[in-house]
């Protein structure tokens, strides 16, 4: 955008370019006007979440990792509703921070992870079609001072080599200030010699190394396992008619770059998208307003960077770079707008990352709860409870089966007591009451105390042979329980006549009049069968 002025030595050439100049400054304030109005990230304006993380995650035996409450309030302020399978159903179509602020009354969503505030902008899936929220750092200032500044690059020629200075996959701040190790470029024509070791003492070893104690990240999505990264264009999503190289991975010319400069062909260009933590780019963040906002449709107060007292080192790094050179890269201002800035310069460093969702639920310390209500049909087999799928080996370990409680056919569990059994196997509904073992250490997911599960056993039908020709009438039954068959099958069943006018007996009558057979079931004998 910003086009390098050259030296000359004529003082008409001289007036030329600064004519030339001029006019390009015109255009690109025309495409990316300065608001006056300060942006430094303020988080009194976002919903402010917890930290994600147990406290004692690195110690605790079960190895759970998530608040399982916070991480339903996360959920709640993404969709609108505190539930995963809300998450996994809305991720499909994905979610930006305008959808986030509707939930929120208008607020942004900020959640800490390990300590760090970070900002909660798009909610997407990955190839693997699990939901992925992209968390960026809300300001520098939460860092270490030792991290929360650095160059892009130590060598700024403005020359197309092989490894043009502003070509981030090739770049120190990602292997070096960001921690994902690798090899950088030392020049536009050599690599390093050997690789980068990570630093365990960064504020980033969590999110980058796997070996050290705390590591998240079997938590977090790389890149090249998120789509929209592989091909995101600027043009697409903000009011500018280029693109910028370093936005996409894809080794694809997406094309529509300023000055027809275009890295993706070049060796590393896409080195970055195995990169556990990136710097993110324009397509995404956008820059300024309400028409140039990317992807991510983010507010000043979000692209805004809050460096404490270090206001000469506030604008922040971009992954974007300035497609009319090859020394320079995009920064998001302190105030609404974006400059681009050479690669040597010291500014803020705000990575984001993928937090993988369907991982941090399975890590969660809040426990999956009982169903409500199941129902089945009496078959003389008492229910194995702790078999049935729903009965997850979690709910086994951290939670307590504490009573069963049985009322019987005809009673009514709103108002009558019940009596207290070991087992759910006749006919009837059973109350069924869950406790978490330790309230210290887990949670029912949805919150709340003790949960109960009401299951019904439905009494099995029968089916009757009756033959009303016979002396006296006789009825069997079909469809007896096997084990039963032999002991029920001549008493299960009764006959009942009624005359109109007073007989009621089970016993066939003897006097003359007209009388009506009715079959039904003998419940002294079982009230586990219906007709």
């Amino acid at each position: 955008m910003d086009i390098k002025k050259n030296k000359t030595r004529g003082i008409f050439v001289l007036s030329v370019l600064i004519i030339l100049c001029l006019c390009v400054a015109s255009i690109i304030s025309y495409f990316m006007p300065n608001k006056s109005v300060e942006a430094i990230a303020d988080l009194s304006d976002a919903t402010n979440i917890g930290e994600l993380l147990l406290n004692d995650y690195t110690t605790r035996a079960d190895k759970m990792v998530f608040n399982g409450s916070n991480l339903e309030l996360l959920y709640k302020q993404l969709t609108g509703t505190a539930t995963y399978d809300k998450v996994v159903e809305l991720s499909e179509n994905t979610l930006n921070s305008d959808n986030f602020r509707t939930n929120n009354d208008g607020k942004d969503i900020t959640v800490t992870i390990n300590g760090l505030v970070w900002n909660a902008t798009f909610l997407s899936r990955n190839r693997d079609e699990d939901p992925i929220v992209t968390l960026w750092l809300a300001n520098s200032n939460q860092l270490p001072s030792a991290y929360r500044t650095s160059n892009w690059n130590d060598y700024s020629n403005s020359t197309n080599g092989a490894y043009p200075a502003n070509m981030y996959g090739t770049s120190k701040i990602r292997a070096v200030t960001l921690n994902n190790g690798g090899k950088y470029a030392t020049s536009v024509s050599a690599m390093s010699t050997d690789e980068v070791e990570q630093d365990p003492n960064s504020p980033f070893a969590k999110y980058t190394m796997d070996g050290v104690d705390g590591s998240l990240t079997a938590f977090i999505d790389v890149p090249s396992n998120v789509v929209w990264q592989e091909s995101e264009e600027s043009k697409s999503y903000n009011a500018y008619q280029y693109n910028f190289n370093n936005d996409a991975y894809s080794t694809t010319p997406v094309g529509n770059m300023y000055s027809n400069i275009e890295y993706s062909k070049k060796t590393n260009y896409d080195a970055w998208k195995s990169d556990k933590i990136w710097l993110p780019s324009m397509a995404e963040t956008g820059w300024i307003g309400s028409s140039v906002r990317g992807m991510w449709k983010t507010e000043a107060n979000q692209r805004g960077n809050d460096n404490g007292s270090d206001t000469s080192h506030a604008n922040t790094w971009l992954r974007s770079a300035t497609s009319s050179g090859y020394s320079n890269i995009e920064t998001l201002l302190s105030k609404d707008s974006a400059s681009s800035k050479i690669v040597s310069s010291i500014f803020a460093v705000r990575p984001a990352f993928h937090l993988n969702l369907r991982k941090a639920e399975e890590a969660s310390n809040a426990i999956a709860v009982p169903p409500e209500t199941l129902e089945s049909i009496y078959d003389t087999n008492a229910i194995d409870l702790i078999s049935e799928e729903w009965y997850t080996e979690e709910l086994k370990t951290y939670a307590n089966l504490d009573s069963i409680e049985y009322f019987k056919v005809g009673q009514d569990p709103a108002t009558e007591t019940g009596t207290t059994v070991t087992e759910i196997k006749k006919a009837g509904v059973y109350k069924v009451k869950f406790s978490i073992k330790d309230p210290t250490l887990h949670l029912w997911k949805g919150g709340g105390g003790a949960k109960t599960l009401t299951y019904t056993v439905k009494q099995k039908s029968l089916g009757v042979n009756f033959n009303a020709d016979a002396n006296p009438p006789t009825a069997i039954p079909t469809g007896l329980c096997s084990s039963e068959s032999n002991n029920l099958q001549d008493t299960i069943l009764r006959i009942r006549y009624t005359d109109g006018k007073g007989y009621d007996a089970f016993v066939p009558p003897t006097g003359i009049a007209v009388y009506t057979a009715k079959v039904e079931i003998n419940p002294t004998v079982s009230e586990n069968y219906v007709l």
